[in-house]
């Protein structure tokens, strides 16, 4: 009869010994930036494998310590967007409201949809009207069934409408 209790420790060690860590993987944590590398045994004796390059042993042994960097970006309109957790702090130009964005411009769709329409506005431009079909009004789809753009020479709306037209039927 089996003892549970070895059993157990046995099926423990197994599962343990085969998961993989970063260290028994040789990847490790530079001393100076703390980036991550693939340990390589160095091939000046000088140099110390506790870091990733050169320069960062270099700066290290000068005295230079890890600080973690501020990053700052500048954004379209020459505004600096400071880091906020995994983004940046940004101020959204539909609602004036700050968040924090990991590359939108907006913080939301409707936002984007309002910030677009203001430019527009102002910009004069009038939206583009839409194709109409000839015989019974409805808008021309921009794209086909299958996925491709409509050619600019289509004047009706499906083939039943194009048959109305060629007997004469025309939009009432």
């Amino acid at each position: 009869m089996l003892n549970t209790a070895t059993l157990t420790d046995a099926i423990f060690s197994d599962l343990t010994s085969q998961t993989e860590t970063k260290a028994s993987r040789g990847i490790i944590e530079c001393f100076a930036c703390r980036s991550t590398f693939v340990y390589r045994k160095p091939d000046d004796p000088e140099r110390n494998g506790r870091f990733c390059s050169k320069t960062c042993q270099d700066g290290f042994d000068a005295g230079s310590r890890y600080k973690p960097v501020e990053i700052a970006s500048r954004h379209n309109d020459g505004q600096t967007m400071g880091k906020r957790g995994q983004g940046f702090a940004v101020t959204c130009p539909g609602c004036d409201k700050e968040f924090t964005s990991l590359g939108l411009r907006c913080c939301s769709p409707e936002c984007e949809r309002r910030y677009r329409e203001r430019r527009e506005a102002i910009k004069g431009q009038e939206t583009k009207a839409k194709r109409t079909c000839e015989v019974c009004g409805k808008r021309i789809p921009r794209y086909t069934p299958i996925g491709r753009a409509t050619k600019a020479t289509v004047r009706h709306c499906s083939p039943g409408c194009r048959r109305m037209a060629r007997n004469g039927v025309r939009a009432p």
